[in-house]
């Protein structure tokens, strides 16, 4: 029966009709044995979890063992890399990934063990510029470690901010114009230059003009920002 519990292959428990030593060896072993079960079940059920969300997770994730090769992954690195599952398990990152970058982030870590979040540009396959979370799993034994790494992409953000500094340049740009005009001609006007009529009021049309552009340009600018705010 024990050989059984050994191998996994045990049915039922143990039964011993007798209240000798022999009788209290039973029970204890069936006892052992439930307990044994019990925990199994639980780790399994947990093991489970853990599994389903490593594997339905968006974000890439790489589990390096203790020399730095990869152990485990998830199914969006075969996206990023181009490599099956299979095929990652064991390699560098250098391998996996051909950039120099991460696997110098990656160097740095092993030497400090500190927490890392770099952000690196990969143009394996397609462009993207990732943020990468590298820090230390815990809970191992004394003599083992292992290094878990997130990569975030970003590559949106960027873009988008990319538009955000462009469209500040340009509305800057489209701003400064029509305020440089208003100031040189109320300059003239001021130092004397609008004492002809006829050039007066073509000064004033042109200030009128400008400043009504400055105006539909505030309009823009705040319909924009209800936008952005979900108005």
């Amino acid at each position: 029966f024990t050989e059984e519990v050994a191998d996994g292959t045990h049915k039922g428990v143990l039964k011993v009709d007798s209240r000798d030593e022999i009788g209290q060896l039973a029970e204890n072993v069936n006892r052992m044995v439930a307990v044994l079960e019990e925990k199994i079940s639980v780790a399994m059920e947990e093991k489970g979890i853990l599994t389903a969300a490593f594997e339905s997770m968006v974000e890439v994730v790489i589990v390096l063992d203790g020399r730095n090769r990869i152990e485990r992954v998830n199914r969006p690195v075969a996206e990023m890399t181009g490599y099956t599952v299979a095929e990652l398990k064991d390699k560098t990152l250098l391998e996996a990934f051909r950039n120099a970058d991460l696997h110098d982030a990656v160097e740095a870590f092993s030497r400090s063990r500190e927490a890392l979040l770099v952000e690196l540009e990969m143009t394996q396959r397609t462009p993207r510029v990732l943020m990468v979370s590298i820090s230390a799993i815990h809970g191992l034994s004394f003599d083992e470690y292992k290094t878990l790494l997130v990569f975030h992409d970003v590559t949106r953000l960027k873009q988008l901010e990319k538009m955000r500094v462009d469209f500040v340049a340009n509305v800057s740009h489209e701003i400064k114009t029509p305020l440089t005009n208003i100031i040189g001609f109320v300059e003239t006007l001021a130092e004397g230059g609008g004492e002809d009529p006829d050039i007066r009021r073509r000064f004033l049309a042109t200030i009128r003009d400008n400043a009504l552009r400055l105006n539909r340009l505030v309009n823009d600018l705040l319909t924009l920002s209800s936008i952005e705010l979900g108005e």
